[in-house]
């Protein structure tokens, strides 16, 4: 907030944004002081409701951008397809580093859009759970993550069918992995000054660039602001 970048031509919001509000501030980092900018904002099916919420707003359909994110590598990127196979690999092997975020993502992912299923009308969780589970296949995982007890319970997802649940021997500490943060631990800067409180936003998924590799099962629509 307050922050400003020179000569952003674009911003691309990957997911639906936690409000209105929200995606008018970020669009308003692009087209600054005279110049010219672009909003490219990508939905899934489940998130195509959000249009709704933009009345008033000028947000038209760009097939020409679908069809570059239905097959992204159709320009013969031969480098970037081995790159995204081989990050898919490392996580299905179990990769530590790569695992473990992508365990974060998906955690993310059910936490954010289990507080947004009146806004996309879902009714059931078990559907939620089933577009969380095809996320982590994108993602490379050969197995859905698990999720411990806990936070299963947190979730309200107890009962739900999909979830895969953790052996009791799991570390307490990788249940957790997404459930802390920023707001619930000390703020300082960096001389050691305690910052002031500030209200907690709503937090979003944690997105990937593995999601990027298999977008076209993804896309509903993508919408171009100029």
């Amino acid at each position: 907030r307050g922050v400003g970048y020179p000569k952003v031509s674009h911003v691309i919001q990957f997911g639906m944004p936690s409000s209105r509000e929200q995606y008018i501030h970020r669009l308003g980092r692009t087209g600054r002081a005279g110049t010219e900018g672009k909003g490219w904002l990508i939905l899934g099916p489940f998130e195509s409701l959000f249009l709704e919420e933009l009345k008033g707003i000028e947000i038209p359909r760009d097939p020409s951008l679908t069809d570059i994110l239905k097959d992204p590598l159709s320009g013969g990127e031969d480098v970037i397809e081995k790159t995204m196979q081989e990050m898919e690999a490392r996580v299905g092997n179990g990769d530590k580093v790569l695992s473990l975020s992508g365990q974060g993502a998906y955690q993310a992912f059910l936490g954010y859009y289990l507080g947004q299923m009146k806004r996309i009308k879902m009714k059931r969780k078990e559907a939620l759970v089933d577009i969380a589970n095809e996320f982590s296949g994108a993602m490379g995982f050969r197995e859905v993550p698990a999720l411990g007890k806990n936070m299963i319970n947190k979730m309200g997802l107890k009962g739900i069918s999909g979830i895969s649940i953790k052996a009791p021997s799991s570390s307490d500490n990788e249940d957790e992995y997404q459930s802390k943060n920023i707001s619930s631990q000390k703020r300082e800067h960096s001389d050691g000054r305690r910052m002031k409180k500030t209200k907690r936003m709503s937090r979003e998924p944690i997105l990937t660039l593995l999601e990027y590799h298999l977008v076209a099962s993804y896309v509903a629509c993508v919408c171009t602001r100029k």
